[in-house]
């Protein structure tokens, strides 16, 4: 009965068990009358079982009313593989109920590795309805070139995987192929869906205990990330750990592992992390993570390799001082404070962390709209001793040339940024508080705390161009405020799309490329808007932002 009723809940349909009636019928059929007792009863049982000894089992076949052929382990999975993890699914054909539809069990360890877009794929069962849904769901203008529904679902479906893309992001790009009808993945995505359609996400502990559920993966990690990410470093990590290297005495890096937790098999991801005087070894739950912490242990690991290099580097940074006291405003306006004595100790401290980065790590090549300029492959490159040495080797002779380029170009950026500092005072420019205000907040977004060492530095040669253009943009304020209200306008909707993307992406434990790219199109769009005699390195626009970020 539990069985069949399980096909009830997967194919959510309320017509394959039969109902007690059924039930009753089958016994009355084998058991005959004028037994009125148990023992009359087990006396017929036991002469009537001779000959049968299944006659009173109610089979699979008794208890349905029809076959239910489309109810497949395929099409309805028990589990699904994920991130190295085999995870249980469970169904409910309950509306109103908080788990209708497909629940996955989650261990609190796995939270963060949880690949958001393969849940929206949910199970091959269901993803004819959620298609069907977000096709109804669309504006009846747009919804009108997709009919019959059902024949453009089925069209759809055969040319769909699972895979890296958001599953509206493959249906817009199915649907462009099978009918030539653009519709934007934003579209499919702002389509409200019946709650069984979307993936029900249950997190429990080491015991199996219920510690949270709910059908949005991000907001579980925004409350669970933290600790999910400490569940599982204070076990799988101590397989791996060692802490006080100060030199490359350790075996290859593998890019991910195995290990046993609670005595199952857990993926986790290998991490040189930066303590200061020394680097550790250790296992974190992304790959994210880990690269992030690797860039910095890598950067430690070459101070230690070089540190009569980096001594001379700390006392012969060309003009220090002048640009101590540029940086201090900065400092000042971040509301952050200090002596003389440390803002240029801070100062000196970035502009080596910068230099160690730029010198160790490839060069990302000139700036162009779709590259990769996060460095995640050039970090995944370095994964054993050899490799290693090699880039301590080049990075010796590189030292001295790469500080003195990087001081050039943050001298200048520090030169722009106290003139525009004093500009934005002017009490002239109060007759426009709008357009004062989104200056003041690009320029904080882009000299944020530690600009110089978290800014890639082929993004980062680019400042003084970009503070100029803000010069620029002031010098026309007064002519046409109202154009550049509307540009500011449409700049900030830019702005919090992909502020919006990496807060979710961060929160999903995955790091886009084009997302960063789409945030550095908008300052050479601001230089082509305010100040296009300083030229951009690519074409750029709204309508190509647009484009570009349709295609994310």
């Amino acid at each position: 009965i539990e069985q069949v009723s399980e096909l009830e809940h997967k194919s959510r349909r309320h017509d394959v068990l039969v109902d007690e009636s059924a039930m009753f019928d089958f016994f009355d059929e084998r058991v005959p009358q004028g037994i009125w007792c148990w023992a009359d009863f087990e006396k017929w049982r036991r002469e009537a079982e001779r000959g049968n000894r299944e006659l009173l089992f109610l089979k699979r076949a008794d208890l349905m009313r029809h076959s239910a052929e489309q109810v497949t382990i395929d099409l309805y999975p028990d589990s699904i593989a994920l991130a190295g993890h085999r995870l249980a699914l469970s169904y409910r054909f309950e509306p109103g109920h908080p788990m209708d539809g497909v629940t996955m069990t989650v261990p609190l360890a796995a939270l963060n590795q949880i690949d958001e877009r393969r849940c929206e794929w949910l199970v091959p069962g269901l993803l004819r309805d959620k298609i069907t849904e977000l096709l109804r769901g669309l504006p009846k203008g747009v919804r009108k070139h997709f009919v019959p529904v059902p024949q453009v679902v089925t069209a759809v479906l055969g040319s769909m995987k699972p895979d890296a893309r958001h599953l509206t992001q493959a249906l817009a790009q199915a649907l462009h192929s099978k009918t030539g009808i653009e519709v934007a993945a934003d579209m499919l995505q702002a389509v409200e869906l019946p709650v069984y359609l979307q993936m029900n996400f249950r997190v429990v502990d080491d015991k199996g205990d219920e510690i949270a559920m709910g059908r949005d993966l991000v907001s579980l990690r925004g409350e669970l990330g933290v600790k999910a990410m400490r569940s599982f470093t204070e076990t799988a990590a101590t397989q791996f750990e060692r802490k006080g290297l100060r030199r490359w005495d350790f075996d290859e890096i593998p890019e991910i592992m195995e290990v046993d937790r609670a005595g199952a098999r857990v993926v986790g991801f290998p991490a040189i992390v930066d303590e200061g005087d020394s680097v550790a070894l250790t296992l974190v739950d992304t790959e994210v993570e880990a690269l992030r912490l690797t860039r910095r242990g890598l950067r430690r690991l070459l101070r230690l390799a070089l540190p009569e290099q980096f001594k001379f580097l700390a006392r012969n940074l060309p003009g220090l001082t002048e640009m101590s006291l540029r940086y201090a405003l900065l400092l000042e306006d971040q509301g952050a404070r200090g002596n003389k004595a440390s803002v240029t100790d801070r100062l000196r401290d970035e502009l080596i962390e910068a230099t160690c980065d730029r010198a160790f790590f490839l060069d990302t090549g000139p700036a162009k709209a779709g590259s990769d300029t996060t460095g995640q492959s050039d970090v995944m490159a370095v994964r054993d001793r050899k490799a290693f040495d090699a880039r301590v080797a080049k990075a010796k002779v590189r030292l001295v040339e790469v500080a003195n380029e990087l001081c050039r170009i943050t001298g200048e950026t520090l030169a722009h940024y106290q003139t525009l500092r004093g500009r934005l005072n002017d009490p002239r420019f109060a007759a426009w508080p709008r357009s004062l205000a989104d200056t003041r907040s690009h320029l904080a977004a882009l000299l944020g705390e530690r600009f110089i060492v978290t800014t890639p530095f082929e993004r980062l040669r680019h400042f003084p161009r970009y503070l100029q253009a803000v010069g620029v943009r002031l010098d026309k304020l007064a002519s046409n405020p109202e154009r550049d209200a509307s540009w500011q306008e449409q700049l900030t909707r830019y702005w919090q799309m992909y502020s919006t993307r990496i807060e979710q992406d961060r929160l999903r434990g995955v790091s886009d490329p084009r997302v960063e790219e789409f945030r550095w199109m908008q300052e050479e769009l601001r230089v082509s808007l305010w100040a296009q005699q300083l030229k951009t390195p690519y074409p750029v626009s709204f309508k190509r932002l647009e484009k570009y970020w349709a295609g994310l």
